[in-house]
C-alpha cells in the first residue's frame, strides 16, 4: 500500500477538479477508469497519468511553494487591512510587477509586508 498517493497529491487533484469545473459525476467516472472509487485509493502511476490528463484539459499547476506563499501574502494583506490596489502597488515597487509569480518574488513581497508590519507596530508603540 506504500504506492498510494499522499494527502498533498489528493488535494492537488481536488484543486484541479475544481479549477476545471468537473462535476462530481465526471470526476468519479475518471477515477473509475483507474479502478478506484476514491481519490485516496489512487496509486502513484495512476496519479501521474490523471494529472497529465487534467493538464491536457487546461489545468495549470503553480509551483507548490508559490501557491503557499500566495496564500500567506493574502492572509497578511487581510490581517493588515491592505487594499488590493495597495498590494499591487507594493508588488510593483518590490518585484516590478503587480503580482509575484515565482517563489523568489513571493519571498520579496512577504519580506516587504513584514517590514511594513514592523514599522506599523513601532509607530503604534512610539
Amino acid at each position: 500500500m506504500a504506492n498510494i498517493i499522499t494527502k498533498k497529491q489528493v488535494g492537488l487533484l481536488q484543486t484541479a477538479k475544481t479549477k476545471l469545473g468537473l462535476s462530481e459525476e465526471d470526476y468519479r467516472s475518471l477515477l473509475y477508469k483507474y479502478g478506484v472509487d476514491s481519490t485516496k485509493e489512487l496509486t502513484q502511476p495512476a496519479f501521474k497519468h490523471l494529472l497529465k490528463t487534467f493538464q491536457r484539459l487546461g489545468f495549470e499547476m503553480q509551483d507548490r511553494s508559490t501557491a503557499a506563499q500566495l496564500r500567506h501574502i493574502a492572509k497578511m494583506q487581510a490581517d493588515m487591512g491592505i487594499s488590493d490596489a495597495g498590494l499591487g502597488s507594493l508588488c510593483q515597487k518590490t518585484v516590478g510587477k503587480s503580482n509575484p509569480e515565482t517563489p523568489g518574488e513571493c519571498s520579496k513581497v512577504i519580506e516587504a509586508l513584514k517590514a511594513i508590519k514592523r514599522r506599523r507596530e513601532l509607530t503604534a508603540d512610539g
